[in-house]
């Protein structure tokens, strides 16, 4: 689990995250991503949990991440 949940992360620091290819769970929730960063985690193919909670994705984000990963449980 990586929790980045609560900080100053931003769309532009998710893409640094697309190296993680064994990544299994996410936490961004209290975040400020957006839709813009949904393209990077799409990349996480092995991503099981997603916690998007209070960040400002929006529910077509949600739906094209729903497409991209599948397995992924994402919580909103």
């Amino acid at each position: 689990m990586l929790e980045l949940g609560d900080t100053q992360v931003t769309d532009a620091g998710i893409a640094h995250l697309r190296e993680l290819r064994e990544l299994r769970a996410l936490s961004l929730s209290g975040t400020q991503v957006t839709d813009g960063a949904l393209a990077h985690v799409s990349a996480l193919r092995s991503l099981e949990v997603l916690d998007l909670t209070g960040t400002q994705v929006t529910d077509e984000g949600v739906e094209g991440l729903h497409q991209a990963l599948p397995n992924c449980r994402i919580e909103r």
